[in-house]
């Protein structure tokens, strides 16, 4: 059994519907009773370094897989003939791959990332939590700051008020000319 690596460029211009359609294609060919794919990433559109089939970009995929030589031979006679392929290359990695070892490896790369990925979801659900906490406390002091404030212009108000009284007191005794105040002096007499 052997190892292998494909990088292959595809149309950026199909429909989604038809890149799916071509790469359960390539799938359903790479994987038999004793082929099974290793990886299959799909590195998404990027520009090519140069034109290919008067294109500047493509749609970039990387299929790592385990098979003979005659499921490379297929699936490279099948890209050829395929349009929405507009370039492939596959490299041997290995010559006398160990089948059981490389499903343990990938076994071990799933756990590794669920694991990372149950990390990331604690660590984000985590700052969120010191997000609404900060959040909560901001608010409570501003409620805080407010109730003060307002207290505070009760009481200045509450003095105004004390203050203004007396004045307005002055003010009306003058006005009703109050008898307790001094007579003044007829100059006559």
């Amino acid at each position: 059994m052997r190892r292998y690596e494909t990088v292959f460029i595809a149309d950026p211009d199909i429909p989604e519907e038809n890149r799916v359609a071509l790469f359960e294609r390539l799938k359903g060919l790479i994987e038999t009773d004793e082929n099974f794919i290793i990886r299959f990433d799909e590195w998404g559109v990027r520009k090519t370094a140069y034109e290919i089939k008067k294109k500047k970009r493509g749609f970039y995929v990387l299929a790592e897989y385990t098979g003979m030589g005659d499921l490379v031979q297929e699936l490279e006679r099948v890209m050829r003939i395929d349009d929405r392929v507009l370039k492939f290359l596959t490299v041997l990695k290995d010559e006398d791959a160990n089948p059981e070892a490389i499903r343990e490896e990938m076994a071990r790369e799933e756990a590794e990332k669920e694991a990372k990925e149950l990390e990331r979801a604690e660590a984000k659900a985590a700052a969120e939590a010191r997000k609404a906490e900060a959040e909560a406390e901001a608010e409570a002091t501003a409620v805080a700051e407010a109730a003060k404030a307002a207290e505070e212009g009760e009481a200045v108000q509450a003095e105004e008020e004390d203050s203004a009284a007396p004045e307005e007191a002055d003010a009306s005794s003058e006005e009703s000319g109050d008898e307790s105040e001094t007579p003044v002096e007829d100059p006559k007499e």
